[in-house]
């Protein structure tokens, strides 16, 4: 699908921020958050959010062409669809858990040169991380570590890139390394029911492919999160 074209000035327009919103939403789930009684055997959550992207180098590389090199601002459009999102399974004994997360991150890029009509991450720049989480009361912190699974969408120099090779052909590679660190607060609803939040950091680096070559993207995001999780007991 077309990307909207960059603004004369090389910039596409910002898409409003969701960041203080959540935060504040994060907050307020934190607050009063009880301690467990029993931390749960299995929990699942799904989450919804929104990211801030620090901006990075790029280079783009295309054979028999001159690198591109810029400093990428990218937004994420975490309301449009696809959206942006966050889903988990955690396995607790007492107060520890080792979990597996994905978060689907997206980047556009805001600034592109000339040369490039289309460059964006955005049915996914994939967070795939096993997890390590403690709580204490109501919080909770972590450490995580994966891989960045992308699905790159690029038109540079007038050649676009195709969505249908990489992992089962639907346009899925996997690109580099990613790890992270977390602190959350759950707080309980009714029954198994759970309010989460979470506010995240993540440093991450993916190769990825466009035609003709290949980009290097690393990322260093903040990540803030919202959503219901469902605990099962022992």
């Amino acid at each position: 699908m077309k990307r909207p074209r960059a603004s004369a000035t090389g910039v596409r327009p910002r898409a409003p921020r969701h960041l203080g919103l959540l935060a504040a939403a994060a907050l307020l789930a934190a607050a009063h958050s009880p301690a467990l009684a029993d931390s749960p055997l299995w929990e699942l959550d799904f989450r919804l959010g929104d990211a801030w992207d620090a901006p990075l180098p790029i280079v783009l590389r295309q054979r028999g062409q001159d690198d591109l090199r810029l400093t990428a601002r990218w937004r994420t459009d975490a309301l449009k669809i696809p959206f942006y999102y966050s889903y988990r399974v955690a396995r607790w004994r007492g107060g520890r858990a080792w979990a597996l997360d994905l978060t689907h991150h997206k980047l556009y890029l805001e600034n592109p040169p000339p040369e490039v009509q289309d460059f964006c991450v955005s049915h996914g720049y994939n967070l795939l991380t096993l997890q390590r989480l403690v709580q204490r009361g109501g919080w909770r912190f972590g450490g995580a570590a994966g891989v960045v699974v992308t699905h790159p969408e690029s038109e540079v120099r007038g050649r676009r890139f195709g969505e249908h090779g990489g992992l089962l052909r639907a346009g899925y590679y996997v690109s580099g390394p990613t790890a992270g660190a977390l602190v959350g607060a759950t707080r309980a609803l009714r029954g198994p029911l759970r309010l989460t939040s979470e506010a995240k950091l993540t440093l991450s680096y993916a190769s990825v492919p466009l035609a003709g070559g290949s980009a290097r993207v690393p990322d260093l995001a903040v990540h803030v999160t919202v959503g219901l999780g469902w605990a099962v007991g022992r």
